[in-house]
């Protein structure tokens, strides 16, 4: 949704003067905290197998582990009944409590550290990042469903059939249940987990619940976007005046008035609608429930808490409080981007009151934080990838490349605190990550190849590989290459789903990165008028571009190198041909009627599952019709870029068809060097 509205709420603001510490000495040494000091002494490609690492034993390992004092006020026990009260839990830290903050639709512009235009103000993100580790080369997928299945599976969306559109409210597919998560992953290690936030991965049936896919809870939207106060799907509903905005009429009237427009709710609890909490602000209410697990969980058990805010992601707004509490944002001209700077001013807020709780429950000590965004930003709702080129939806690197974060005071050495990563990132590679790198574990193969207990998956391995070494210690960055995505489908964002008889794709490899068959996108920056505008102008189909990029030199995109190098083009035409002998058939399905019958005949005007257990459509012949893949190959890619180009040109790639010769990986080598 584009729908954009100056915002009214009757919840009252939060705020927390509260700021993130800095991260003090490295791993290494044995810590004794006071819960709520925050103050600590610290002194390749993934291959899976069945043998799992046990934690060491002290004498063994003494550098993994650490101790802090129990100060609880409310004296919490442990789940056998324990008193906790000034105890002395000594912890592993190759079983830490992993913090997943995921920021929709930040873009690389968005966040204090890389901010160029003075417009937001992220304190709490940036003393983190500051004692952290950040990421200059952290890619996701271009939009929502695809980037938060990559990061939970560990796979490629060609390998996921998530390879094309993001799902709306009344699309019966979703994350296939031959594919286990990483929460999955981690019960065998003993985590709890829990999910705040948004979903999106599909809720047509039960079976594709979050609860029914390895978390312990669930308190949050399964749908891509709502109205930040009143909880309304906004997907696809609009109406006129602040009805949907403001959350502050009465609800029984709000509720007949919205539900009889054809538009829904969208809050749920566990498995159960979560209708009491009309008028409260999102951003509060997911930091509430994060805060109340956080509380609630026993310190010496392993933590896995995925915190999905639904901001900065539109229809942006925030209540009015926002502005007397931060003046500044005020003086902001364009109307779009202040209200998207109030809405990310207060993630940063709950940022701080998380960070602030991890320490009072004595958890922070062992805790590794990540904070990064799921795709770029949408210029036209305020958000800002400058000075990258594009936008969310598309394969350039504003739709892609966006701010991420490591945060621990144990976990990162004090040599690495306040450092940058420039080795390739990308969202698959948070498994593995964390799994075989954090965890010194191995990946369970049970759960990668036949998609747990079910039995159901194919043989294929995790696309995702551990950066742990190479982020915390010296090792080489393990990534040279990753694919940014293969579609054939028309519509970035599943708008259309047609058959396009040719590929939509990306790879980058080393410094170059080939898009192919693109639509053309601009360098957008925010307007400095009130009624200046932002309009995204894509050729997407009618007239596709193919484009090569040095991106470690051109990080803006500004020059397309392609006629120049015409042998690099060829070979990385071949590395796409490459993985798409292994993509399978997409699993996009358009509306289905059921879906909204069961939102105003028993689902009390909340959209949930309107499919039995894990009963499921067939796909779309969209789908099966364009897919045609186990015998195409280079050439088939190469016969549909070449009208992109002038005849000299594809000439030079037609030679490059002919063979691999030592004349032309002789070029190949030249133009590289």
């Amino acid at each position: 949704s584009n729908s954009n509205s100056n915002s009214n709420s009757n919840s009252d603001a939060h705020t927390s003067s509260t700021q993130s510490e800095s991260a003090g000495a490295g791993a290494g040494a044995r810590a004794s905290t006071k819960a709520g000091s925050g103050k600590s002494k610290k002194g390749s490609e993934s291959k899976a197998s069945n043998v799992k690492s046990p934690p060491c034993s002290e004498s063994d390992c003494p550098q993994q582990f650490g101790s802090v004092l129990l100060h609880d006020t409310e004296s919490k026990g442990g789940r056998d009944g324990s008193e906790l009260e000034g105890l002395e839990y000594e912890y592993d830290s190759t079983r830490p409590h992993i913090v997943n903050v995921l920021i929709d639709d930040m873009g690389h512009n968005d966040i204090g550290y890389n901010n160029k235009d003075g417009d937001v103000w992220t304190p709490a993100m940036d003393e983190l990042a500051a004692g952290g580790i950040t990421m200059a080369r952290y890619y996701t997928q271009f939009t929502c469903t695809p980037s938060r299945a990559a990061m939970l599976t560990a796979k490629y969306p060609i390998h996921t059939g998530l390879q094309h559109g993001q799902i709306f409210y009344n699309e019966p597919w979703g994350l296939p249940l031959t594919h286990s998560i990483l929460p999955e992953y981690l019960k065998e290690f003993g985590y709890t987990s829990h999910i705040v936030g948004k979903w999106h991965l599909g809720h047509y049936n039960d079976a594709s619940l979050p609860t029914s896919r390895g978390f312990d809870s669930f308190f949050g939207m399964l749908d891509g976007a709502q109205f930040y106060s009143t909880h309304v799907d906004a997907m696809q509903c609009t109406l006129p005046g602040t009805l949907l905005y403001n959350g502050a009429e009465d609800y029984d009237t709000a509720f007949t008035e919205i539900t009889s427009k054809g538009c829904y709710f969208d809050l749920h609890q566990d498995n159960e609608t979560a209708p009491g909490y009309f008028g409260v602000y999102n951003t509060f209410l997911f930091r509430d429930r994060a805060i109340q697990i956080l509380r609630e969980h026993d310190v010496r058990e392993p933590l896995f808490l995925y915190l999905a805010f639904n901001a900065v992601h539109s229809p942006v707004s925030s209540p009015h409080e926002t502005y007397s509490m931060y003046p500044e944002i005020k003086n902001i001209v364009h109307p779009e981007r202040k209200r998207f700077a109030a809405a990310l001013r207060l993630v940063d807020d709950a940022v701080a009151d998380l960070v602030s709780t991890l320490k009072e429950e004595a958890l922070y000590d062992n805790t590794l934080l990540i904070i990064s965004s799921d795709n770029g930003a949408n210029p036209e709702n305020g958000g800002s990838n400058a000075p990258l080129r594009g936008s969310k939806g598309y394969l350039f690197e504003g739709g892609m490349r966006v701010p991420a974060f490591v945060h621990s005071p144990s976990l990162i050495p004090e040599a690495k605190a306040g450092t940058t990563y420039y080795g390739m990132f990308h969202i698959v590679d948070w498994l593995p990550t964390i799994v075989e790198g954090v965890m010194q574990a191995q990946v369970n193969p049970e759960l990668v190849y036949s998609g747990g207990p079910n039995g159901l998956g194919e043989d294929r391995q995790l696309d995702g590989m551990s950066h742990w070494d190479a982020l915390v210690g010296g090792a080489p960055p393990p990534r040279e290459e990753m694919l940014l995505n293969i579609d054939y489908l028309d519509g970035s964002l599943a708008y259309g789903s047609q058959p396009l008889g040719y590929d939509t794709a990306a790879l980058v490899h080393g410094p170059w990165k080939l898009i192919v068959n693109s639509g053309e996108l601009d360098w957008y920056e925010t307007p400095d008028t009130i009624d200046g505008a932002v309009s995204l102008f894509s050729s997407e189909v009618v007239n596709p571009h193919t484009y090569l990029f040095n991106v470690v030199d051109d990080p803006e995109e500004r020059t397309n190198v392609a006629e120049a190098y015409p042998h690099t083009v060829d070979r990385l035409l071949e590395r796409i041909a490459y993985y798409r002998s292994s993509m399978v058939t997409c699993e996009w399905r358009g509306d289905d009627v059921k879906a909204m019958h069961t939102v105003h005949s028993t689902g009390g005007g909340f959209i949930g599952p309107w499919y039995e257990a894990d009963e499921m459509p067939p796909k779309s012949s969209n789908c099966q019709d364009g897919f045609e893949i186990k015998n195409k190959d280079a050439s088939f890619i190469k016969s549909n870029i070449g009208r992109t180009f002038n005849t000299e040109f594809v000439e030079k790639l037609k030679v490059g068809d002919a063979g691999a010769t030592a004349a032309s990986e002789g070029a190949a080598a030249g133009e590289e060097g």
